[in-house]
């Protein structure tokens, strides 16, 4: 599932200090939205982690997968009516080694370790 484009647009995917740094901007149209849900829609967490595999997809200029997440906690739900841009912080170490964050403002949406191949 590629969801760059039609669920989500880069605003910018810059190298940081301790890895990289992805601002992304929602798209309030997709079709998820209404059967996830009508009257209060919400970011299903399979799509919050595929955008970081995506984001990190474009750092490797391939495509990548996860082969195991180690620790994946959402700490709150993705509310697209509270804000539509979101910062991925995240490492990729050469070994597949990922680990980030999901964030909106200041608020921590997802904590992630993950490998990706």
């Amino acid at each position: 599932m590629k969801l760059a484009g039609d669920f989500f647009k880069n605003i910018r995917l810059d190298k940081s200090e301790d890895g990289y740094k992805a601002i992304i901007e929602l798209l309030p149209d997709h079709p998820v939205y209404k059967g996830h849900f009508p009257t209060q829609p919400v970011v299903p967490g399979v799509f919050t982690l595929a955008l970081i595999r995506e984001c990190a997809s474009a750092v490797r200029g391939r495509e990548m997968e996860y082969a195991d997440i180690k620790e994946c906690k959402f700490i709150s739900a993705l509310l697209p009516a509270e804000g539509l841009r979101v910062t991925l912080d995240f490492s990729l170490r050469d070994d597949g080694k990922l680990c980030g964050t999901v964030k909106r403002d200041n608020d921590t949406i997802l904590k992630l370790k993950a490998i990706l191949i």
